[in-house]
């Protein structure tokens, strides 16, 4: 029986009573139905003989949060055999996001925003922001089980399940997916994948996938258990599993990975772990001119592909050589799939990624070169037979015209797309705070990945030893410490010393410190960092929120606190810090928010009108520091040896 508000079903009843059906449309592929409101939502749920018809989204949805069911749902009768009604029509989305999408299922399988998309069914041009999944198996953020088509769609949020769980797709089972990503947090179970879980016999082409992923075994940062084929995707986030865990394939059985590559840090607890894939069960398998970074996965292992430094997985050379397509050369092919505009400043990019804005071509940023590139194409047609024209055809309609024109007047002058950190991010919506935070601290890793961009663009200089604004509101500023020392209290040896180096025009980390926290930053460098990229420092009333678990938590871990859960004075931990999550998941999924180091917030408060709050306590604080409801506070320039930060959108 589907689960519809008693709201929504008033609303679907009045809109039966004046005889309109969604909001236009007759569901032909010549006149789709029009889905404009979340009521027009509700109405595809309830009504499974549409489930072949065609549908576009004509504006942003907004499904303000309430637990829905998906649009096209599965079973098992009592010998496991699947019963399917499955979505076999085609939704456009248009290039519009549909937020705040929560599925609760966590006594049922064929969970995501569509449960089952069939054989002849097809989801393109879409974008989920905001969202929340959960189900037994097969879970996916967009598709639960998908043997159809899925092309240019994304999701961003968080995903839980116990078995084939995706953060865009549970189980692909010969189905199709090309030009999609996912953002967030993927967690718990087996067959674990930052994008698909499980991919039976299906394609996954051109995506990636970009944040965290836990689980138990067979656990991937791009996909958990691949039986099929895997070409010129990429991973960014961390993983960690117990066994046959991967930073692109946790078990490549049968399967293939071609011009791919993953980066960052890959934990696993027991066996067959891999800096790209994590085991292979067969002699079958074909693992090709695919990589991983040795620097940044702290794995010199893999069953398949080529470590690499992070300094060679930053030069164009290393994957040209390798057969890679890449936008300016042509020896490899000339459907122009990456993109690597300036050596040594960045990873290999899906070329897609950056003509969605009407960046079309190099340098990086939207101009003259871009504007020119569009008119050479103007009015070409039949743009998917043709690469989407040269990738001119922006927003895939099949046509180079004035739409295309306005999406690149809309980005011009605009600088590259950022490579922005890799923020695992968590959706929260309590009394207290509503949006995405992220889950755990910002890193050495994470911070250094700023400092160099803000290097590149002026932003900054380096002064002496230390880090100082350049531009903006806080130039003049201080933002870190190069040369912070760290403490020898409680078991430390050079405590929460700075991590971070300069040397030769480049920041870089020292090796084992990735994943700590960052520490010797002041209130100016965290808010930079933040601004920098569009996101924020919480308020001290949201931090609360988040640690409180809604007024559950005395402590950002539980109602109680110790050496097990978090690291304050009672760990004495060798080095101070501990790398971010590693004493567990709490609340709402989130980590060290009691202790490892003080988090500043974008509030004032404390003895002057001049200083901001800190929250969470840190490695050398007493118990009674880390409760949720403890503060303190600092001046905005002081950069120590315990304070840190995370941020929030």
């Amino acid at each position: 029986m589907k689960k519809i508000t008693i709201i929504g079903l008033v609303l679907l009843l009045s809109a039966a009573a004046f005889g309109q059906k969604y909001s236009g449309g007759s569901g032909s592929s010549d006149s789709p139905y029009q889905i404009s409101t979340a009521n027009d939502w509700l109405e595809l749920i309830s009504t499974s003989e549409d489930w072949d018809k065609h549908f576009v989204l004509i504006n942003d949805l907004d499904l303000l949060g309430a637990p829905l069911m998906p649009v096209g749902e599965g079973d098992f009768d009592e010998e496991w055999n699947y019963i399917l009604t499955p979505f076999n029509g085609v939704f456009n989305g248009q290039g519009y996001v549909i937020s705040n999408v929560v599925i609760d299922m966590w006594t049922e399988s064929f969970a995501g925003l569509f449960g089952v998309i069939g054989e002849n069914g097809q989801v393109i041009n879409l974008g989920i922001e905001g969202g929340e999944v959960s189900g037994i198996m097969y879970v996916g953020g967009l598709v639960g089980y998908n043997y159809g088509i899925i092309e240019s769609c994304y999701f961003s949020g968080s995903v839980y399940g116990d078995f084939s769980v995706g953060g865009l797709v549970g189980e692909n089972d010969n189905g199709t997916i090309t030009s999609s990503h996912a953002i967030g947090s993927v967690e718990l179970g087996e067959r674990v994948g930052g994008l698909v879980g499980r991919n039976w016999e299906g394609t996954i082409e051109s995506c990636y996938f970009s944040g965290s992923v836990y689980g138990d075994n067979s656990v991937g940062g791009l996909v958990g258990y691949n039986y099929g084929i895997i070409e010129s995707c990429y991973f960014s986030g961390s993983v960690y599993g117990v066994f046959s865990v991967g930073g692109l394939v946790g078990d490549l059985f049968q399967g293939s990975v071609l011009y791919s590559y993953a980066k960052g840090p890959v934990t696993g607890s027991h066996w067959d772990i891999g800096g790209l894939i994590g085991s292979g069960s067969s002699t079958d398998n074909t693992v090709t001119s695919s990589f991983w970074d040795t620097d940044t996965s702290g794995q010199t292992e893999s069953a398949g592909g080529t470590g690499k430094t992070t300094a060679e997985m930053k030069t164009m050379s290393t994957f040209t050589e390798a057969g890679w397509d890449f936008l300016g050369e042509s020896d490899n092919g000339t459907d122009d799939v990456w993109r690597m505009c300036q050596g040594g400043v960045d990873y290999p990019r899906l070329r897609w990624e950056f003509s969605r804005t009407g960046d079309l071509d190099c340098p990086d940023g939207v101009g003259l070169e871009d504007l020119g590139y569009l008119c050479q194409r103007w009015l070409w047609d039949n743009c998917e037979a043709l690469n989407h024209c040269d990738w001119a055809d922006i927003n895939h309609d099949g046509v180079v015209n004035m739409n295309d024109f306005v999406i690149l007047a809309a980005n011009w002058l605009d600088g590259a797309v950022p490579a922005k950190p890799d923020i695992t991010w968590v959706y929260i919506n309590n009394s207290g705070f509503n949006g995405d935070m992220s889950r755990y601290q910002t890193t050495n890793y994470n911070f250094a990945h700023y400092l160099n961009d803000a290097l590149a663009s002026g932003d900054i200089i380096v002064d002496d030893n230390n880090v100082v604004g350049n531009s903006g509101p806080y130039s003049g500023e201080n933002y870190y410490d190069l040369d912070g020392v760290g403490y020898t209290w409680y078991g430390a040896t050079h405590g929460g010393a700075s991590r971070i180096n300069y040397s030769n025009g480049e920041f870089t980390v020292d090796s084992g410190f990735e994943s700590h926290p960052v520490t010797h930053v002041s209130w100016y460098g965290s808010t930079a960092f933040a601004e920098y990229y569009g996101w924020r420092l919480p308020t001290t009333g949201e931090w609360q929120a988040v640690a409180s678990f809604d007024g559950e938590y005395t402590y950002g871990c539980g109602n109680t606190i110790n050496e097990d859960i978090g690291n304050y004075r009672g760990s004495r931990n060798t080095h101070g810090t501990t790398p971010v999550g590693q004493y567990g998941l709490f609340g709402y999924g989130m980590a060290d928010m009691a202790g490892n180091v003080w988090e500043w917030t974008s509030s004032l408060g404390g003895g002057s009108q001049y200083q901001y709050a800190r929250r969470g306590g840190t490695w050398y604080s007493p118990a009674d520091d880390c409760t949720v409801s403890n503060q303190t506070s600092s001046f905005p320039s002081n950069t120590t040896y315990h304070t840190g930060f995370r941020v929030c959108r």
